[in-house]
């Protein structure tokens, strides 16, 4: 049988993820400036499957975004941690606001893209379990995919 303290410890074992959220730093690209910024993102672990979740509802003015999960750069290279890229599919849809940060940021590296990114687009770092901080190295693989990227 069992005492309670064996109990307590076996049962502390099984209780879901932490639900403390935790802050990372992501690349944000806003539509209206011209250089994209680094930014705190809070995520949680979602108890069902143990995946982060990030909170952008704020970057997003409430609006669920789409994600893309950027694994290689052009050349087929892998990427150390994948992007996950979080942006709206509703201005895309519909061309609201041409983003700046990446039309300009492109032009500074020489290059140009070829479809026209519409509204805030957020990158995050991942390693297989959680967010980690990007790191200003992950800005030239963004620009390379946003340049060569085409529907």
């Amino acid at each position: 049988m069992h005492s309670p303290a064996t109990y307590s410890r076996s049962s502390a074992a099984l209780q879901p993820l932490q639900l403390t959220p935790l802050m990372v730093s992501g690349l944000l690209f806003p539509v209206n400036e011209a250089h994209p910024m680094f930014v705190s993102v809070q995520y949680r672990i979602r108890q069902s499957t143990g995946n982060p979740r990030p909170s952008l509802e704020s970057l997003f003015r409430g609006a669920k975004p789409q994600k893309l999960i950027i694994t290689h750069r052009t050349d087929g290279t892998p990427l150390t941690f994948p992007l996950h890229v979080y942006h709206s599919a509703a201005a895309q849809a519909t061309a609201a606001c041409i983003n700046s940060a990446i039309q300009h940021t492109a032009l500074m590296t020489m290059e140009r893209c070829a479809f026209r990114w519409c509204g805030v687009m957020v990158a995050l770092r991942y390693d297989g379990a959680r967010f980690v901080d990007a790191h200003q190295e992950d800005l030239e693989a963004l620009v390379e995919y946003f340049c060569t990227y085409s529907p």
